[in-house]
């Protein structure tokens, strides 16, 4: 019996550390600026699922089943950061629900932003592109968005 118990509270103990977590959102209007076009507002009204955990990154902003998949590169209290295998970043801020992702494809970036506070995903999305003009990497422009993270306000 008390192998039973143990056996049962380690399992429930490994499931709520390790659970994939998922986090949903409604928004009105998501960004996407590229090299080439430029700032683009698609309005429109969505729901932002991210999925996370140790391992894993998703989101999906269309309303299918299907996800967006990320490889975790690190994770902390307020925020992951994913990779895809052509080495593109995905940042989720969870405290605010803002997804963000770079895409490098024929030699141009393309930078999205979703979620909730329209203004701020709106300035965060073209701040990160202003960054990968200039030249410095997506773990720059990644790094930029997790400063953000440090302001409570």
């Amino acid at each position: 019996m008390k192998k039973l118990l143990f056996v049962a509270l380690l399992t429930f103990i490994g499931n709520s550390l390790f659970a994939q977590k998922t986090v949903s959102t409604n928004g009105t209007e998501y960004y996407s600026c590229s090299q080439k076009n430029g700032m683009t507002s698609i309005p429109g009204d969505y729901k932002l699922t991210v999925q996370y955990d140790e391992k894993e990154l998703g989101f999906n902003a269309s309303g299918g089943q299907r996800m967006t998949s990320f490889s975790t590169v690190k994770k902390t209290d307020k925020y992951v950061i994913g990779q895809n295998v052509e080495g593109n970043y995905a940042f989720f801020d969870i405290t605010k629900k803002q997804f963000y992702y770079i895409d490098y494809f024929m030699k141009r970036y393309l930078t999205t932003g979703y979620g909730s506070q329209s203004a701020e995903i709106k300035q965060n999305t073209m701040k990160i592109m202003d960054i990968l003009k200039k030249g410095e990497s997506q773990k720059d422009a990644i790094q930029y968005l997790i400063k953000q993270t440090e302001y409570g306000f």
